[in-house]
This record gives C-alpha cells, sequence and structure tokens, in this order.
C-alpha cells in the first residue's frame, strides 16, 4: 500500500516542450524557457547522493564482516543518473532518472526531438523534412520549382 502510493508520487512525468524558437520544461520555480538558436544540448550526470551512498555501503560490508545478520544495501543512487539541459555552458537539471539504461533512452529521445524541430525551422542540422528544405541550400544551383514535392 504505501510503496506503492509513494511510488506513483514520486514518479511524476516531466513534459519537455519543444517549439521551434523555444524548448520549455517546468521546474519547481516556474517554467524554464531556453532560445533554441543558441547551443543546447541533453547530457547525463551522476547524481549528487551517488558518493555518500557508495560510502555508506562501505561502511555497512566492513560492519557486515564484524556481523553476520547485517544486510547489504542496494544501490539506487549509483544507477541514478540527472537529465540536464546545457545552455550556453550552464546546467539546467531537468529530473532525475533511475535506472541508468532508462535515462541514456531518454536523452537519445530528447536529442532527436530537437533534431526534427530544429529541422521545422531550417535552423541547425535539422532532420529535413521536405526536399525544399532537403535542397534549397545546396552547391549547384537546385531550387524547388513548384514541382513534384
Amino acid at each position: 500500500g504505501f510503496k506503492l502510493a509513494s511510488y506513483h508520487l514520486l514518479s511524476m512525468s516531466k513534459p519537455v516542450r519543444f517549439e521551434p524558437e523555444v524548448i520549455a520544461f517546468r521546474s519547481w520555480f516556474g517554467l524554464k524557457r531556453f532560445d533554441s538558436h543558441v547551443g543546447i544540448k541533453f547530457v547525463l550526470h551522476d547524481h549528487p547522493r551517488a558518493r555518500i551512498e557508495e560510502n555508506k555501503m562501505e561502511l555497512r560490508e566492513t560492519k557486515r564482516k564484524v556481523r553476520w545478520y547485517t544486510r547489504p544495501l542496494k544501490p539506487y543512487y549509483q544507477n541514478a543518473k540527472i537529465i540536464s539541459l546545457e545552455y550556453m555552458g550552464q546546467r539546467n537539471d531537468i529530473c532525475a532518472c533511475y535506472p541508468v539504461e532508462n535515462a541514456q533512452t531518454i536523452v537519445a529521445r530528447l536529442t532527436a526531438a530537437q533534431e526534427v524541430i530544429a529541422g521545422y525551422g531550417s535552423t541547425g542540422r535539422g532532420t529535413a523534412l521536405t526536399p525544399a528544405q532537403q535542397w534549397d541550400r545546396q552547391a549547384g544551383g537546385l531550387r524547388n520549382t513548384g514541382g513534384l514535392s
């Protein structure tokens, strides 16, 4: 009962909104907006409590050698990552994610969504979505003449 209720309470979703001009997400202090034309990238960082947890586990292991009845701790923070948005070299934490594989998947999806949105706005090196966007700025004078598209 209590574990299930606390799990649902603490496992909330964190929507990130992509627009051609802005990338935004909600934090404790309101909506944070970032200009998408400036160098933005999504990065994984180690959880800040991982080192504390490692020290506790080492202490528990040394006590366990003396007392046989102490149970080993499970590493939670060591398997967790912080998903951050780096904006002009400054770290802006979005959320903590457990386990590491889920965090890597989320960062890959956020990066892919950012590239697609950059392709819509014809900014950055985003994914080309139409032939006109793909060939407009290439060398050789190819341009869209209103034919099939």
